[in-house]
């Protein structure tokens, strides 16, 4: 506890007046790198995310899209096998709050990866050890290729962070208190998104903004105006900001790979 104290004590908040500075001495003194870093920062806003990728040029490249992070990754560390974070393209998503106990209950999943063959991102409430098991079974014997993320917080947080994810991969939300059940699932209903996964973080940077976010984003709005607690206010003002996330790529390229590691 004292030693947490006494950091931040010595610590001081990051700003526009430091946060080249900083950027550079991060980026192991790269003054190109840092300016880069720095302006993904001010682009992308406190709540937002800053992805980084390798590119095949010596040059440091910057880019904005929409985005959204949650505090979640996969459902297993052997879905990342062994690497810093997994990375998929053009994912189909799929987002319900339920439990899924059964692995015959997310077949047609499967099916309709197979056919389309796209990765699979199944966001749910929780899975069973033995569905979770026969899932990543099938992606290490390279059947399809895929990923499991339970959702973050407790009870009804759930469900509502999920209904905020599909808005923003253009998913129908799959509801269990309306009925709804993942296996009766239609590929109408399933979301578009690239996904990028890591242990405990998982970013979802859809190809296109869906009318479903603006409309979600007005429906937050007006349950804050109505919270009778400053707490549930603060919640789904967080969600707000998550919602309108945006995600800065930086692509840093470099001559040799040792300059390519101390870059990254």
């Amino acid at each position: 506890k004292g030693v947490v104290e006494s950091i931040r004590e010595g610590s001081w908040e990051v700003d526009e007046g430091n946060l080249l500075d900083v950027a550079t001495i991060a980026s192991n003194n790269d003054p190109e790198l840092g300016a880069v870093i720095s302006e993904a920062f001010d682009m992308v806003g406190e709540h937002g995310i800053i992805v980084v990728e390798e590119a095949n040029s010596p040059t440091a490249d910057l880019t904005l899209s929409e985005g959204m992070k949650i505090d979640s990754g996969p459902a297993s560390e052997h879905f990342l096998a062994n690497q810093r974070e997994l990375r998929l393209n053009d994912a189909l998503v799929v987002c319900t709050d339920e439990t899924i106990n059964d692995f015959n209950e997310i077949i047609p999943l499967l099916d309709i990866a197979s056919t389309q063959k796209r990765p699979l991102v199944l966001i749910c409430a929780s899975i069973g050890p033995v569905a979770l098991q026969n899932y990543l079974l099938n992606v290490i014997q390279g059947r399809f290729e895929g990923v499991v993320v339970t959702l973050p917080g407790h009870g009804q947080d759930k469900s509502s962070i999920m209904v905020d994810i599909a808005s923003k991969v253009g998913a129908e939300p799959i509801i269990s208190e309306t009925g709804s059940r993942v296996q009766q699932i239609s590929e109408v209903e399933v979301g578009t998104s690239d996904v990028i996964l890591r242990e405990s973080q998982t970013v979802f940077i859809p190809d296109e903004d869906y009318p479903e976010v603006t409309e979600r984003i007005e429906s937050l709005k007006e349950q804050i105006e109505k919270a009778e607690h400053q707490w549930d206010a603060q919640t789904l003002s967080n969600r707000v900001a998550r919602l309108k996330g945006k995600v800065a790529t930086i692509k840093i390229g470099s001559t040799t790979q040792t300059e390519s590691f101390e870059r990254k």
